[in-house]
């Protein structure tokens, strides 16, 4: 049976209205949004781009006044474990397990240390809770990339040029192939890259601000609900969301799940906007994924 349902999550500040749900984590398929179109919440003081809940549609518990209940939080695990311990490129890796299986997704950030918006959403994901499957929370990938608050760390060379890495090698060759050695050991579903732009591509072509990126092998349209949902609460033109298919430089985490049977989605939001807007939307984007693949998230 599907149900309406309104989900208020305080740890990533976002509240989505009437999706239908399964009943089922395990079914792993697509959500059907009411209405044709994703009622994204906008209800974002901070965020001019948004435009406010709709609060007159038929049936929703708002419409009559009734409190809507937040449910319990599930039975979910939260471990931690060092990646690259002792070296310079050490970076923990947070592990979400719920005591219920289904998914498994991953959520990089920080591949580059002056993509802010990126790792902080990842670490706002650290505190999520979720009734099944695992989640896979990296929010430094590059940790002394993100200390220094460049592209990539001192005397490095760009992380993300750099999958699916080694063993040996560089500083960060070694960092990419223990990245991609994690990826190998849980065979997550979705891996979700954290990324920003200076520029919005819809301005300026090239640019890849406000856009997700998906590489050409990609099946299947989550990504395209995922901009939908994005897309729904935002009046600005030049701010709203475009999806790339293909184009992606070699060396990329994304581009390196290509034969593995591993879908990605790389998100690049544009440092043209506030970077509360900024996180929002790379939060947004997480959960929406979580959510179309039947993951409740608290």
């Amino acid at each position: 049976m599907k149900t309406k349902v309104i989900l208020v999550i305080p740890a990533a500040g976002i509240l989505l209205l009437a999706l239908g749900l399964g009943n089922t984590c395990l079914e792993q398929r697509f959500v059907d949004f009411p209405d044709g179109r994703p009622l994204l919440a906008a209800d974002y003081p901070f965020l001019s781009g948004f435009s406010r809940v709709r609060a007159d549609q038929p049936g929703n518990a708002a419409d009559a006044g009734v409190p809507v209940p937040v449910p319990e939080a599930p039975n979910s695990i939260l471990a931690e474990r060092l990646l690259l311990p002792g070296t310079a490129m050490e970076t923990p890796l947070y592990i979400i397990e719920s005591t219920e299986p289904g998914p498994v997704v991953m959520v990089v950030g920080g591949i580059h240390g002056d993509e802010t918006a990126g790792y902080r959403a990842a670490e706002r994901i650290i505190s999520w809770e979720i009734d099944c499957g695992t989640l896979l929370v990296l929010p430094r990938a590059n940790a002394p990339a993100v200390a220094n608050r460049k592209r990539v760390s001192p005397g490095g060379s760009d992380l993300n040029r750099a999958f699916p890495g080694s063993l040996r090698g560089t500083g960060t060759r070694r960092l990419a192939g223990a990245i991609y050695n994690v990826i190998q050991e849980y065979r997550p579903h979705w891996v979700i890259d954290l990324h920003e732009a200076g520029q919005f591509e819809r301005v300026s072509s090239g640019s890849l601000g406000q856009t997700i990126i998906q590489p050409e092998y990609a099946a299947g349209d989550l990504a395209e609900q995922v901009v939908e949902t994005l897309n729904s609460a935002i009046r600005e033109e030049k701010s709203k969301f475009l999806l790339l298919r293909g184009g992606l430089i070699r060396g990329t985490l994304v581009g390196s799940l290509s034969g593995t049977g591993i879908e990605g989605l790389m998100v690049e939001t544009c440092r043209a906007l506030p970077l509360a807007e900024r996180i929002e939307y790379q939060l947004t984007v997480v959960y929406t994924v979580l959510r179309l693949l039947g993951i409740q998230v608290y």
